[in-house]
């Protein structure tokens, strides 16, 4: 069908509503509407049994903001573009409650425009676990002094399935790559292996990890790091009836989150059973860390009430029988917090880690005016291995 052409763009995008979007959100209500009636139906089926998909946290405790010590990571970016090219710096910010102790790094990088978006996000989180792994391994170290919990903005799965089509085709995003492997591998050997429980805190999920790692479980009859995988086993009747319910719809177009608010209908302080995220399970790849592949947790939890956020956890699996006392403190620091229900360490990195854009600007000037007259010897030292491709478009 040919699109009409109008005189008035009000008048355009009018017709753009009433002609291609109806249907679109008429579709986007129904699969909300899916979501509801099938959590409702599981709560049902599971409360039946005496059973639950959703689990109490223990009451947050305001002493736990005096006794606890908090680390929290977050990055950010900033670029511009030049000619063909980004320029771009990435930092990481970590932030200890004790003491109010702050840390920073950053990087600058140029990248074509096509690897962009990949590039600068690899970096920023590449910093972000090695700023987390040298304040670690330097107090831990030194001292023998370890926090309590550790906690991200962010997954641990990133990136899940998104690079490997485009990595054979430019070396640069290879090695940025192969050096986030490196560091990622790192610091979950180190926390694992010295007992420091770490947790990605997703505060926008909008991937189905939860819906399809405990389809999976349930249908595959999943064991391992799957919470109600004996009562599965031992009511093959309901278990049956479940995957009746969730194979009857297709749930991929949007976000589960519609669902996760229904089974956290008017309840405070809770989380959903955890479940394994790993390949075919909440995931389609393997993770970049092996020692993380099949021994990585996921979990939906708000602290507070409706009003408050539901934010997705990730965590190794190894820290299992501590869930109760993480999501306890995890509790009290969002419970007292400036943003009620969001931790308040988490809250003080996110700020600090957005960058002064006035400076980053000025740096931006600095950088054009360097690269609008720059000599060889000057731009080796400056760019180091960029030089070959400075130089296409000097």
């Amino acid at each position: 069908m040919e699109e009409k052409i109008y005189d008035l763009e009000f008048e355009s995008f009018l017709n753009a509503v009433d002609d291609g979007t109806k249907d679109d959100f008429k579709k986007f209500i129904q699969i909300n509407r899916n979501y509801v009636k099938v959590a409702q139906k599981i709560k049902t089926l599971l409360k039946s049994a005496n059973k639950s998909a959703v689990i109490n946290i223990k009451s947050p405790e305001l002493n736990d903001l005096n006794n606890k010590t908090i680390i929290a990571i977050d990055g950010g970016e900033f670029h511009e573009e030049y000619k063909r090219a980004i320029i771009s710096f990435s930092g990481a910010f970590l932030y200890k409650n004790q003491k109010y102790e702050e840390k920073y790094m950053s990087r600058f990088n140029i990248t074509t425009p096509d690897y962009f978006n990949l590039t600068i996000s690899i970096l920023r989180q590449s910093l972000e676990f090695e700023i987390a792994l040298r304040v670690l391994r330097e107090e831990y170290e030194q001292s023998g002094i370890k926090p309590d919990l550790v906690l991200f903005d962010g997954t641990f799965t990133f990136p899940d399935e998104a690079l490997m089509k485009y990595i054979d085709d430019y070396d640069d995003l290879k090695n940025i790559l192969n050096d986030y492997q490196k560091i990622y591998s790192e610091y979950f050997e180190f926390i694992i292996k010295n007992k420091i429980p770490s947790v990605g805190i997703i505060k926008d999920s909008i991937s189905n990890k939860f819906l399809n790692s405990l389809t999976s479980c349930i249908k595959k009859d999943r064991v391992k790091n799957f919470e109600l995988a004996p009562f599965f086993k031992s009511n093959p009747q309901i278990k049956n009836q479940f995957l009746t319910l969730v194979q009857d719809n297709d749930f991929t177009r949007f976000s589960e989150l519609t669902f996760i608010e229904h089974l956290f209908q008017k309840k405070s302080n809770v989380r959903t059973i955890y479940l394994p995220v790993e390949e075919k399970f909440g995931i389609r790849n393997k993770l970049l860390y092996d020692g993380l592949n099949g021994n990585l947790i996921g979990f939906y939890a708000r602290y507070g009430d409706d009003f408050c956020p539901i934010l997705f956890h990730e965590i190794p699996a190894c820290f299992i029988n501590q869930l109760d006392e993480i999501t306890r403190i995890i509790s009290s620091f969002s419970t007292y917090s400036i943003i009620e229900g969001y931790p308040q360490p988490l809250y003080v990195a996110h700020k600090r880690a957005k960058m002064n854009y006035g400076k980053i600007f000025q740096r931006m000037n600095f950088l054009r005016f360097r690269l609008s007259d720059i000599d060889k010897t000057g731009a080796t030292q400056l760019f180091k291995r960029k030089l070959s491709f400075i130089k296409r478009y000097h």
